[in-house]
């Protein structure tokens, strides 16, 4: 009975690990959504090459979220990709904005929980670059080593806070 009790435990912490990776990527996907559309109306209105730029890589990004993150891992590769892709469809945003990206190691033969480094990227942006008025700048650090993964991001901010109201999701 013990036994059998200690199994059922760990298959209960298993499912709500997969409930909290679920709900966390649930959360993370209107959010990314929501923004990117903002950015593709404003282009649509101001420079259409460029809006369709940003559709192509929506829908790649889409793709990849929708039919390839819905196993426990993914290739690290695939995630990567997503954050080239990603940083594109900002530096777009913010024209003026200096990414410094740099990934060493070997991640090819590498897997990860998939999203799990966007909600990062996403607030730095978030955070940092959207609240500098001159020269935002994030700087972006991967490291794939045999057994772990280095992952280091950091941003500007302004020396004040801005308050300001909160709209959207």
């Amino acid at each position: 009975d013990w036994q059998q009790k200690q199994t059922d435990n760990l298959n209960l912490l298993k499912e709500n690990y997969n409930a909290e990776l679920q709900l966390l990527k649930a959360q993370i996907h209107p959010h990314f959504l929501f923004n990117t559309l903002n950015n593709i109306y404003f282009f649509v209105l101001s420079e259409p090459a460029k809006a369709k730029h940003l559709v192509k890589k929506l829908e790649k990004l889409l793709y990849y979220i929708i039919n390839e993150c819905n196993e426990r891992t993914v290739p690290l590769s695939k995630e990567i990709n997503m954050i080239h892709d990603y940083l594109e469809l900002e530096k777009i945003r913010y024209s003026n904005i200096d990414i410094d990206l740099k990934i060493t190691g070997d991640y090819k033969n590498k897997k990860i929980a998939p999203l799990l480094m966007l909600p990062f990227i996403e607030n730095s942006f978030k955070h940092g670059a959207s609240k500098m008025i001159s020269e935002p700048w994030i700087k972006l650090f991967i490291q794939a080593d045999e057994h772990l993964l280095h992952f280091i991001i950091t941003n500007n901010k302004p020396a004040y806070n801005i308050v300001t109201e909160r709209h959207g999701i």
